[in-house]
């Protein structure tokens, strides 16, 4: 009796633990795999997001500013404000410039020169006038009205594809408007041309197509470069603004190759995908039609792990290397968002599932969270470099044919 009790004991414990074993195991398989360990910046519409995966979790956070990246460094693309105005005739301009988030040291890159010359010969004409300060406002309806604005088309590498319109309607006078694009390197602020870009040869054989090579940006079609040629309008009645007229296919150039990871390897009409080492980003466009593009990493076993949903259209992936970003890229960024917290009062969220109230302030710390985002700001009558007092640029929308590729984009 006792040997068949411990017997029984014994096939007692065996079956305990198997079924001990099994339950670990069911456990194991429940339990929410780790999230890939990656971080990159989204680039949307009007904003930026960054996002890190790492062991403690899954961080977003959004800010209303353009970055640019170059040889492993980040860049914010600003626009300031020049206002040159007296009581009854408005000149107000702009600079684009870029900013090194790790120097603070910022690179004027086009400068409108019009407003200024239109300022300084109105105050020789009326010497008994003077110009309006910071807190003094013009007349309501001025005699003058004079305007320039620099829009960013979009940022490829070093390359920022800009729009330059200025206004300028007089009572009494003949109105005069003018538009045109182009593509200034962001390194030197130099105008960049077809040949710079493209070599020689592509130059040439893009002129034998006879199309205008003073005014067009970068565009994108399946993952290759592309020419979007414009026509330029000069001191027209009319604001009309430029006009397209077709877009080219180009060989690809040497400093292409870096860029490619930016966009996504595999496209569908409901889907695009950015590929890594061991899993994926996926967007898609929001079910509901909002302009909104849903984002999720992808393990290599199909798991998802959510990040909310961005502004549409999503414009590029700017994947942040470990072995380049160190303490000091990420100092900077953080430093570049919160200030962007400051660019304006109102504030908006990226959309998802809330989670329950954090009582620490800062960023959230898990996907699908509510992330703040602060709308861009526009100062006017300040032509200082500050980032904190410039008015932020968002890549501008160019025409529907001009972007194929961009998902969710309902233009």
């Amino acid at each position: 009796m006792i040997a068949r009790r411990v017997i029984a004991r014994r096939e007692f414990a065996w079956l305990a633990g198997l079924v001990m074993l099994a339950a670990l195991g069911g456990c194991r398989d429940a339990a929410p795999a780790s999230a890939p360990r990656t971080e990159f910046i989204v680039v949307a519409s009007d904003s930026v997001f960054w996002v890190r995966s790492e062991a403690e979790g899954i961080r977003v956070r959004g800010a209303p500013m353009l970055l640019a990246e170059l040889d492993g460094r980040f860049h914010e693309l600003y626009v300031t404000d020049d206002d040159r105005s007296y009581y009854d005739a408005t000149f107000l301009g702009q600079h684009l410039y870029a900013r090194d988030l790790i120097s603070g040291d910022s690179i004027l890159l086009l400068s409108d020169t019009l407003m200024p010359a239109l300022a300084e010969a109105y105050g020789r004409e009326h010497p008994e006038e003077r110009p309006l300060t910071i807190e003094e406002e013009g007349a309501a309806n001025p005699r003058i009205m004079g305007t320039a604005d620099i829009g960013i088309l979009d940022v490829h590498g070093p390359w920022v594809s800009v729009e330059y319109v200025t206004d300028v309607d007089a009572v009494g006078a003949r109105s005069r408007h003018s538009a045109e694009q182009g593509v200034i390197d962001l390194r030197t602020g130099r105008r960049a041309t077809l040949a710079t870009l493209f070599g020689a040869e592509e130059a040439a054989r893009l002129a034998s197509l006879r199309f205008p090579a003073a005014s067009f940006h970068i565009d994108i079609i399946d993952r290759a470069p592309a020419v979007h040629f414009t026509a330029i309008q000069r001191e027209s009645e009319a604001p009309a603004g430029v006009t397209s007229i077709d877009t080219e296919k180009v060989l690809p150039p040497d400093w292409w190759a870096a860029l490619l990871p930016q966009y996504a390897d595999q496209v569908a009409p409901t889907e695009h995908r950015w590929t890594r080492e061991g899993f994926a980003l996926r967007a898609r466009p929001a079910p509901d039609g909002a302009l909104r593009v849903h984002l999720a990493l992808v393990g290599d076993r199909a798991e998802e792990w959510l990040l909310g949903s961005v502004p549409a259209p999503l414009h590029r992936v700017l994947w942040i290397d470990p072995a380049i970003a160190g303490d000091s890229t990420r100092r900077a960024l953080t430093t570049a968002f919160d200030q962007a917290a400051l660019y304006a009062e109102e504030a908006r969220v990226v959309q998802g599932p809330r989670l329950p109230a954090r009582h620490a302030p800062g960023p959230a710390r898990y996907a699908g969270s509510v992330v703040p985002v602060v709308p861009v700001a526009s100062r006017k009558g300040t032509s200082t470099v500050s980032p904190s007092l410039a008015r932020r640029s968002s890549p501008r929308k160019a025409s529907p044919a001009s972007r194929p590729s961009s998902l969710a984009s309902r233009e």
